[in-house]
């Protein structure tokens, strides 16, 4: 007769926690071995993310789309000869906020000073920075007014004589909206 060897389920590899953006994609891998080989599944808290109908053996990926909120998720192994668990954090990371205090003063009939000051919270390391500015409230073309700044080592941040020839002809005070945006590492 044949003697056949029976292990309980044991995780060989589980998706580590993560930290993510708003509204991203991610994959959660959990493998699992044992003889018999485990059934493996997901589940939200006690929301089952497998299904009934066709659950894997020893491996299973779930993909996740459109992450907006953080939640635990855990993978379950079983078998006959027992169930273990092993979870997964995934964080939403909360967007930086804005660069702060944005002035803009007229330094000529065509050249605008703008300046700010870093984000409190700039969500990753600040590459740079984009200007944005347009003639009246209601206009949201951007187009070609962009322009990537760095940082100075003082943090003070300026855009000196910043051109904008097609407002020449018109007082200063036209001029509606000056946006300033912060790109990092993870986001544009």
């Amino acid at each position: 007769y044949i003697k056949v060897r029976r292990i309980a389920p044991k995780f060989t590899m589980v998706t580590e926690d993560m930290k993510i953006m708003p509204s991203n994609d991610l994959n959660l891998t959990c493998v699992a071995i044992g003889s018999p080989m485990p059934f493996v599944r997901w589940r939200q808290g006690a929301q089952d993310l497998t299904g009934d109908d066709n659950i894997p053996i020893g491996k299973n990926t779930i993909t996740l789309t459109g992450v907006k909120e953080s939640a635990n998720y855990t993978c379950e192994a079983s078998s006959d000869l027992g169930n273990i668990e092993q979870h997964v954090q995934v964080i939403v990371e909360a967007p930086g906020s804005p660069p702060e205090s944005v002035q803009a003063r007229a330094a000529s009939a065509t050249t605008v000073v703008v300046t700010w000051e870093e984000p409190k919270i700039p969500n990753g390391i600040i590459q740079g920075y984009k200007v944005f500015y347009t003639r009246e409230p209601n206009e949201l073309s951007f187009s070609g007014s962009s322009r990537k700044l760095r940082a100075t080592p003082a943090w003070q941040l300026s855009v000196a004589w910043f051109q904008m020839p097609h407002i020449q002809s018109q007082p200063w005070r036209t001029l509606a909206s000056v946006k300033v945006l912060c790109h990092t590492q993870s986001r544009c």
